[in-house]
């Protein structure tokens, strides 16, 4: 069968000429294929998506919790539901009050620096206090009433940057065995001795020194280290230990 306006050759049961695009007017009013069971299509790789359309698969332990939120798969514990904020002064005294010994969650850079400049300043105004009455009475209590909550927040502060909280513990634990080493060379220094002379004494006030000065290299180290960590600036996404702040 040929096209009627340019002579193509055309096959059988074709609607539109594929030269001159002009109906043929054979069409028989099948088409071909129709009717036929498609091939099996190859399966796409959508990089970890199910479909284009749907949203990533959470990572093993965290459960979808709404459009586009996550939570750990066991459930955030009391003081997590609530996202760590960016707070004044006031709001960050009234947060280190309000969580006095949770330990869970997460604790932005502003609250914890803010806090920790209001402990400074009330133990400040104690041993002031204390130094006029002649007894250091209001320290021991400011010290008692803020050891808690202070190691709570440095725990939240962790937690904000993705680190657990047992950092904090095994740095306090290394620097405090280094000190107990330094106290104890110096006891041992100081008793059983008679010195015969002031050079002796010198010598062993110079000794004494360098253990000092050695021993307390590791427990400043690890100070630095605890500062570095506590400024650096919060996860702005949900971590395991909370969501992100606001």
């Amino acid at each position: 069968m040929k096209c009627k306006y340019c002579n193509e050759e055309l096959p059988e049961g074709i609607k539109f000429c594929p030269n001159c695009g002009a109906e043929t007017g054979a069409y028989s009013g099948a088409m071909p294929g129709v009717g036929e069971t498609p091939p099996p299509q190859k399966p796409v790789d959508f990089g970890g998506w199910d479909a284009p359309e749907d949203k990533p698969k959470p990572k093993a332990g965290w459960t979808p919790i709404g459009d586009g939120d996550l939570m750990p798969s066991g459930g955030y514990s009391s003081g997590e539901i609530e996202s760590p904020r960016f707070v004044s002064f006031g709001e960050a005294i009234k947060l280190y009050f309000k969580n006095y010994v949770n330990f869970h969650g997460r604790s932005t850079r502003s609250e914890y620096w803010y806090s920790f400049i209001f402990v400074y300043l009330i133990s400040q105004a104690a041993s002031i206090i204390d130094r006029e009455i002649g007894f250091s009475f209001l320290s021991a209590i400011v010290l008692l009433g803020t050891l808690i909550p202070s190691i709570s927040i440095a725990f939240r502060r962790l937690h904000d940057i993705g680190k657990s909280g047992f950092v904090y513990i095994l740095c306090s634990a290394v620097s405090l065995l280094f000190v107990g080493g330094m106290l104890l060379s110096i006891l041992s220094q100081l008793s059983g001795h008679n010195y015969a002379s002031n050079s002796d004494y010198a010598s062993m006030i110079m000794s004494l020194l360098g253990t000092w000065l050695i021993l307390m290299l590791v427990p400043l180290g690890l100070s630095i280290y605890l500062i570095v960590l506590y400024a650096k600036p919060s996860q702005m996404v949900d971590n395991m230990y909370g969501r992100a702040p606001k």
